[in-house]
């Protein structure tokens, strides 16, 4: 498994040595996940690390060697740093737009959890990709924090003309009040801009409750319409998706965070 979706992490002027990037994966359907990478941002001159810690200095990733770090730059500093090919690349596309690539899997059940944060700030997560779990046509999902204190999920789904599956989703976690009675709308744009798509389908609303104190969670599920799928209506694309959920007594909540919820549509099903 591979991919290449570009990552909008909803900021400008964040660039790579900004970030802190921590790799997990687990082999096969059991087992612990294992931290394959650990980046921590831009080189710091007498900064604590780890053996194993990732940074990044002059454009190349070192990794740390020894647990201790000196004034001296890695480039100059083989006892304590050497050069680090990552198990994953994240290129950096233009201002705050990035692509994941090198993901592969030996086995079918392989897990990969990515999360990306701020460098110097690890609990600042700004984004998580999960991959490898098997569900018919969809990608990687996507975990976002928000301003407002909320947890965002999407999982990146490819519908082919014709179809009306899977749907597109959208998980809120952390709500301190009882969603019940919350509604929402779900519109489509192509990445990259331009008109957006009118839809005529409906947006079903499922809410729960987890935890001690409670806290709550809502999923909203856009359900296609036939004429949703008409090669008319949906060319095929990459279309960048937003639910806007009003929440009684919280309000509106715009979900995912950071346009990261991709509807990828291959026309290999000619409807008419």
């Amino acid at each position: 498994m591979t991919t290449s979706d570009p990552i909008s992490l909803g900021a400008t002027g964040l660039h790579l040595q900004d970030l802190a990037v921590s790799i997990y994966k687990r082999t096969g359907t059991s087992g612990n996940a294992v931290l394959l990478a650990s980046y921590e941002g831009p080189w710091v001159s007498g900064g604590p690390y780890t053996i194993g810690d990732i940074v990044y200095s002059s454009a190349v990733w070192y990794s740390n060697l020894t647990g201790v770090n000196t004034s001296t730059a890695p480039a100059g500093d083989a006892t304590n740093w050497a050069v680090f090919v990552p198990p994953l690349a994240l290129v950096e596309l233009g201002d705050s737009l990035y692509q994941l690539t090198g993901l592969t899997d030996a086995l079918p059940n392989d897990r990969w959890s990515v999360s990306i944060a701020l460098a110097g700030s690890p609990s600042s997560i700004i984004t998580t990709y999960t991959y490898g779990f098997v569900f018919p046509g969809r990608g990687p999902d996507v975990i976002s924090n928000t301003p407002a204190g909320y947890q965002t999920k999407a999982g990146q789904i490819a519908i082919r003309t014709g179809t009306v599956y899977p749907w597109p989703t959208v998980d809120v976690y952390g709500l301190p009040s009882d969603p019940t009675g919350a509604t929402g709308t779900f519109a489509l744009a192509p990445l990259g801009g331009g008109a957006g798509i009118t839809l005529a389908g409906s947006v079903a609303i499922h809410t729960d409750a987890y935890g001690s104190p409670s806290q709550y969670h809502v999923r909203a599920e856009y359900k296609w319409a036939a004429a949703d799928t008409l090669i008319g209506n949906l060319p095929a694309g990459v279309y960048v998706g937003v639910f806007t959920l009003t929440v009684p007594v919280i309000g509106a909540v715009v979900a995912p965070a950071n346009d990261q919820l991709r509807v990828t549509v291959s026309p290999l099903v000619p409807v008419s």
